[in-house]
């Protein structure tokens, strides 16, 4: 009898474990197809902004192209962008992006002949001087998914709600950020901290403005 109960466990241990693997089995297989069908939807993207032109126009003193904007890149990250104007177009690698006016969101990457890629203010490695609110307090912008503001002098009057605005020779002074979202205190750091506030929706937008007359050099 114990080997009669003994051999009905082991059966159903090798049961459970055999549906275990196929339950796995499938997860794996319907993830593998979600990614699939994501860098399926991420190419179709590029392929289009290779159909696309982009229009001369002026913005804010500067010429420039206004270009569609394709996809994240990869998938749904927001550090780069996929926008519809290349090397054929006269865009170079470190041109400011901006987006609804004097909105600063990225800068050129790389370049290819009908599209480039775009770095956003969203990417780790971001990282340029700005100026905050009316009394110009100097400040550093640092990327990622939450872009911080460092570097701020502790005894500065900043407030929720400041301008934030390049200062650095990369782009043209004075072009918008956002505004400062929440402060950030601790007594043991030398200088003071804030969030920042874009003043664009990356996930929304759907056209930028390439400043092409602008050299940082």
């Amino acid at each position: 009898m114990k080997k009669i109960i003994s051999i009905l466990i082991v059966v159903v241990l090798i049961g459970s474990l055999g549906y275990g693997i196929f339950i796995f089995r499938n997860n794996y297989q319907a993830s593998r197809i979600s990614i699939l069908e994501k860098e399926n939807n991420n190419l179709r993207n590029i392929l289009a902004a290779r159909g696309s032109s982009p229009i001369s126009a002026e913005e804010n003193g500067f010429a420039g192209l206004n270009a569609d904007v394709f996809s994240s890149y990869p998938f749904n990250n927001r550090n780069l962008m996929v926008i519809s104007a290349g090397r054929r177009h006269g865009v170079r690698a470190g041109m400011p992006v901006t987006a609804r006016g004097d909105m600063l969101i990225g800068q050129i990457q790389s370049v290819y002949n009908r599209y480039s890629i775009m770095k956003t203010i969203f990417d780790p490695e971001w990282s340029s001087p700005v100026y905050i609110g009316n009394g110009r307090i100097n400040g550093l912008l640092v990327g990622g998914l939450k872009p911080r503001l460092k570097l701020i002098n502790k005894e500065a009057d900043i407030n929720i709600g400041d301008q934030v605005r390049s200062a650095g020779e990369k782009f043209p002074f004075g072009l918008n950020f956002g505004t400062i979202a929440a402060l950030i205190s601790d007594p043991a750091r030398s200088f003071q901290e804030a969030t920042l506030a874009p003043g664009v929706a990356l996930n929304t937008l759907r056209k930028v403005f390439i400043i092409t007359d602008f050299s940082p050099e």
